[in-house]
Order: C-alpha cells, then structure tokens, then sequence
C-alpha cells in the first residue's frame, strides 16, 4: 500500500515501479488498462537512472478506489486522496 502517491495537484495516483523494466511497467499499464479499464500513463521519473513510474490518470480515480477501498487500511487512504 506505501509505494505510491496521491498528487493533490492533477489529482493523478503514482505507483513507483522504479525497480521495474520499462517493458515491465508497460505490462501492467497494459493489464490495468485491459482486465480494470483504467487510464494510465507511463512517466520517464529519472532519465539518468532510467527509472519509470505508472500514472492512474484523474478520470480513473473514482473507479480505482471502489475496486480497492475495502482492501486499503484506513491510515492509507490519504495515498488515493481519501480523507
């Protein structure tokens, strides 16, 4: 539950796959999109360390968390801007 964020800016949540593959995180955008319908993105987060991160875009959110609230310990919800 810990490796992600909520951006309270675009309202988009990161999970931080940097020690995934590209093609790696780009497999499992591909099951998010395909199997939960989600929109996502990936983000080149450090182009030095050729680190990636996968972006659940803002129109996903809503649907995100009624597949996973019921899983999430409440003093994680801040991590999908739950208050």
């Amino acid at each position: 539950m810990d490796d992600g964020a909520y951006s309270k800016i675009n309202g988009t949540i990161i999970l931080c796959t940097d020690s995934f593959y590209k093609e790696d995180a780009l497999r499992l955008i591909n099951i998010l999109v395909k199997k939960f319908n989600l929109s996502c993105g990936l983000i080149h987060y450090n182009k030095i360390k050729n680190i990636y991160r996968i972006r659940i875009n803002k129109s996903s959110i809503t649907f995100l968390i009624s597949l996973v609230k019921p899983q999430i310990i409440p003093s994680m919800y801040y991590k999908f801007g739950i208050k």
